[in-house]
């Protein structure tokens, strides 16, 4: 089974072809204009070029569903479907937020809790918590780095890894609020499409697909007004 993974949910423009579970090769194209209308089509093109693929080849397409940027996954969603309207192929959609605890699979901290969080507006992000098998513990949804949240983390009492580009910053507004010794960060991280494969070939035997009329990305919820620290 030929799948076409990829996920724009992020700067990063991310586009992995598998067979099975095997990885066959990836384009990874991260830029801080969101070029994501330029290069997406041209660069599945080419990954399928590069590894004498035709589109007419693929067997089921695999998108990365948000949360994130609005025009990112509007891009990525919409090729997805286009692909598989056109061939009549199953549509799979992927937690991005998944993708990106799937990043910490051969990490230095193998028993840890994985807290992939995306950046938002201000003091803000995505976020959800994957335990060591990567199973959601938590529901997807924006959080504000208050007091209230360095509480309940602290109440956690697994070591955690704290991935994802929102990373830094969130390190920085939690020392605020004091120390969380079982905390670890991994700085600068992206969902890479290399990571989706035996999520989606799992999701597929599973028959659990998208219906193409309906689908749509997750972008998160309307998030919270924050006053200006100006």
């Amino acid at each position: 089974m030929t799948i076409l993974c990829f996920d724009t949910s992020t700067k990063s423009c991310s586009i992995g072809l598998f067979e099975h579970n095997t990885l066959v090769d990836a384009i990874d194209i991260l830029d801080e204009k969101y070029v994501h209308s330029e290069k997406l089509h041209t660069e599945i093109e080419n990954l399928l070029q590069n590894n004498n693929r035709d589109v007419s080849d693929l067997d089921a397409v695999a998108i990365g569903k948000g949360p994130g940027s609005y025009t990112g996954l509007r891009i990525g969603v919409s090729t997805a479907k286009g692909i598989c309207f056109s061939l009549d192929i199953p549509l799979v959609a992927i937690d991005s937020l998944k993708i990106l605890a799937y990043s910490q699979r051969s990490s230095k901290y193998p028993n840890s809790m994985v807290l992939p969080m995306f950046d938002a507006r201000r003091d803000e992000v995505f976020l959800n918590l994957f335990d060591k098998n990567f199973n959601s513990v938590w529901s997807t949804r924006n959080q504000i780095i208050d007091q209230s949240f360095f509480n309940e983390l602290n109440k956690v009492d697994r070591p955690i890894v704290i991935c994802g580009d929102a990373s830094v910053k969130v390190e920085k507004l939690l020392s605020a609020y004091g120390a969380i010794n079982h905390l670890k960060f991994v700085h600068n991280q992206h969902p890479l499409a290399k990571y989706m494969g035996e999520i989606a070939h799992k999701y597929l035997a599973e028959k659990k697909v998208e219906d193409l009329a309906y689908f749509e990305p997750f972008y998160g919820k309307e998030f919270q007004a924050i006053p200006s620290k100006k």
